[in-house]
C-alpha cells in the first residue's frame, strides 16, 4: 500500500512539474467531483430534472464550485455550491425552456468546475416533437393593406406530419385547415402555410398559429404584432390660367392636390364639354363660350378625392367692316365691295350683304 501511495505521489509530483514548466497550475489530483447522473434526458414532456454534485473522500478542502449551462434554454439552481465529502451532496435542479427550441433533438451541457480540479459535465437532451413558429412580411401597415404570413413550424424527424393549422389574425378572422379538407379547384394555398390577410380597421392585432400532429399540439402567439394605422384620403385641387379664358384659346390646368397617407397615382379630368384627360397638368381648348364645370379626380391606394370648379369661357364676336370701290358711280355701274371684318374668338364662316336696293349676297367680297 505504501509503495502504491509512493507511486501516486511521484506521479503527482512529475505531473505538477510538467504543468508548472508549461506555465499551468497543477491540478490537485487528490480532489475530485462526482456528478450523478451525468446525463439528463427530458424527452418530450419533462421540463425539470436534477443531479447531485459531491466531493470524493479526501481531507483536502474543496474550493466552491460553479455550475453553468452552455445553452440559453437551460437554467440551473443553484449556480454555485460546495461539498465536504461523499455524504454531503448538492442537488442541482435543471429547468428547460422549450419556448423557442426547434423541433427534433436538442442537446446541451451543464458544467461543474472548481479551481484546481478537473471539471465535470452533465449532458442535457431535450426532444421537441413540434415547434410552432411563423413570420410576417411586415408589421406596420395602413388600413386596407395586406400582410403575408409564413408558417415556419418545425417537426421532429420521427414525428408524424402536421395534420392541421389554425391561423387567428386577431381581428375576428381565422383560417383553419385540416388534412381531410378537400383541395378545391383554384386553391393555390391548400395547406394554409402562406396565407395573406387584409386589415380594414386601425389598431393593434395579436396573431397566433396553432399546429397539430398526431402526437402534439403547439401554439405561437405574438402579442400586438400587427399595427394598422388609419388612412387619410388625398385632397384634390387645381388652378387654371388665364383667369378669364376665351373660346378657342388654350387653357392651362395645374394640379394642386395633396396626398393623404398614400401617394397620388392617377389624375382624371372632365372638362364638361365631352373631353377628358389623364395628364397631371393638361392644356385644353374650349371651342364654345359658356359655363363649364371642370372636375379633377385624384386616385391613391387609400381612396379617391374630387374637386370641381366653374369656368366661364368667353366667346367674342367678330367686328364687321368693309370698303367699296368706287364710292360714287352711275346707274348700272359695277361696284366692288371688300370684306374688312375681323374675327372674334372664332373664325368668320359666313357673310351676308344687303345693298339697300333689295338685293343681297352671301359672298365674302
Amino acid at each position: 500500500m505504501f509503495a502504491a501511495w509512493s507511486k501516486v505521489m511521484r506521479f503527482c509530483a512529475v505531473a505538477g512539474l510538467c504543468l508548472a514548466m508549461l506555465g499551468c497550475p497543477a491540478p490537485d489530483v487528490l480532489l475530485a467531483l462526482i456528478v450523478s447522473p451525468d446525463t439528463l434526458d427530458f424527452g418530450v414532456n419533462l421540463n425539470t430534472l436534477s443531479f447531485t454534485v459531491r466531493k470524493i473522500f479526501s481531507e483536502r478542502t474543496l474550493p466552491p464550485f460553479a455550475i453553468e449551462a452552455n445553452q440559453p434554454w437551460i437554467s440551473v439552481n443553484p449556480t454555485t455550491g460546495n461539498s465536504v465529502g461523499p455524504d454531503d451532496p448538492v442537488t442541482v435542479t435543471v429547468t428547460i425552456d422549450r419556448t423557442n427550441l426547434p423541433g427534433g433533438e436538442n442537446s446541451g451541457v451543464v458544467t461543474v468546475e472548481s479551481p484546481g480540479i478537473v471539471a465535470r459535465q452533465v449532458s442535457i437532451n431535450v426532444s421537441i416533437l413540434l415547434q410552432t413558429q411563423f413570420s410576417v412580411d411586415r408589421t406596420e401597415i395602413f388600413a386596407g393593406e395586406t400582410v403575408a404570413f409564413l408558417d415556419e413550424t418545425t417537426v421532429a424527424i420521427n414525428e408524424k406530419p402536421i395534420t392541421s393549422r389554425t391561423w387567428n389574425f386577431g381581428d375576428g378572422t381565422t383560417i383553419v385547415w385540416n388534412i381531410t379538407d378537400p383541395v378545391t379547384p383554384g386553391d393555390t394555398d391548400p395547406q394554409r402555410m402562406k396565407p395573406t390577410h387584409t386589415y380594414t380597421q386601425a389598431g393593434l392585432y395579436t396573431v397566433s398559429l396553432t399546429t397539430t400532429t398526431a402526437n402534439a399540439t403547439d401554439t405561437e402567439t405574438k402579442t400586438n404584432l400587427i399595427r394598422v394605422k388609419p388612412t387619410a384620403l388625398p385632397t384634390a385641387d387645381f388652378s387654371f390660367s388665364p383667369e378669364s379664358p376665351l373660346a378657342n384659346s388654350p387653357v392651362q390646368f395645374t394640379d394642386l392636390s395633396t396626398a393623404g397617407t398614400a401617394p397620388i397615382t392617377g389624375w382624371d379630368w372632365n372638362f364638361d364639354d365631352g373631353s377628358t384627360s389623364t395628364d397631371r397638368n393638361p392644356v385644353h381648348v374650349f371651342t364654345m363660350g359658356g359655363l363649364y364645370q371642370v372636375v379633377l379626380t385624384v386616385t391613391t391606394a387609400h381612396g379617391n378625392a374630387s374637386r370641381s370648379r366653374l369656368i366661364v369661357i368667353t366667346a367674342i364676336g367678330p367686328t364687321a367692316a368693309f370698303s367699296a370701290t368706287p364710292l360714287q358711280g352711275n346707274v348700272l355701274q359695277v361696284f366692288q365691295f371688300t370684306d374688312e371684318s375681323t374675327p372674334g374668338t372664332a373664325p368668320i364662316d359666313s357673310w351676308f350683304w344687303n345693298f339697300g336696293d333689295g338685293k343681297t349676297s352671301t359672298g365674302q367680297n
